[in-house]
């Protein structure tokens, strides 16, 4: 791989923040909040990169393991001098299309948030086509570390959308796993054993909060006076 370590960080550090600024605006736009309303772009690494990679951690180790062991199996060229191989560069421009049509039609038909892992799993072999382009090649030489790292990058920024928006189906359906305890944080908000109130998470000095009965999304100060008290699910 012709990259030195000065070049893995300069384009690693920026991948791993947009990789958590996706993670971010999956799961607070599902409730149509603008986290930069209320945080720094800088911020967005800290508070959404690590709870994604503890979450795709396994995925990631079976892509490397399946990877491993079916690379070997592959002809010179990661199949492209195949009849297969040969076909797809042919149409690469239809392998391309119909599947960014597919996945807009699903984005926008489709039903929360599994929709979004089906987008995921349809763009991601777009890197496929792009592993052919000559700069790359010149990267990584090698074909099957080639189309491997092209399609983890690829997923990644995708997969972490999918993992945000599927953390805001869970609370939305009270599966999620911090609630408040409204009577002793001393707050005016509807709450029942069967309604709960919802703890979404800590934006800037602000605590956001969700009304399972009205469906409301509740912004509390933070303040040293009057603290948050929160609960897991029983």
């Amino acid at each position: 791989m012709n990259l030195g370590i000065r070049d893995v960080i300069a384009v690693g550090v920026p991948y791993l923040i947009a990789v958590g600024a996706c993670y971010m605006f999956g799961y607070w736009g599902a409730f149509h909040i603008n986290v930069l309303e209320f945080i720094s772009f800088a911020d967005v690494a800290k508070l959404a990169i690590y709870p994604l990679v503890a979450s795709l951690v396994f995925f990631i180790a079976g892509v490397l393991v399946s990877e491993l062991v079916f690379s070997p199996c592959l002809p010179p060229g990661g199949g492209a001098s195949s009849k297969v191989g040969q076909f797809g560069q042919k149409h690469w421009r239809w392998f391309v299309a119909i599947p960014i049509c597919i996945a807009v039609a699903g984005a926008i038909y489709g039903r929360e948030p599994w929709k979004w892992l089906a987008v995921a799993m349809l763009l991601s072999p777009l890197s496929i086509p792009l592993a052919h382009l000559e700069k790359l090649i010149e990267v990584i030489p090698n074909p099957h570390a080639r189309h491997t790292t092209l399609y983890l990058l690829l997923l990644l920024p995708m997969m972490s959308f999918v993992h945000g928006r599927l953390d805001a189906f869970y609370v939305k359906t009270g599966a999620s796993g911090q609630f408040v305890d409204v009577v002793r944080s001393k707050l005016p908000i509807e709450n029942d054993e069967n309604n709960r109130v919802a703890y979404l998470g800590y934006l800037g000095n602000v605590y956001v909060l969700r009304e399972a009965k009205t469906g409301q999304l509740v912004l509390v100060k933070q303040s040293d006076d009057s603290p948050l008290f929160l609960s897991s699910k029983p």
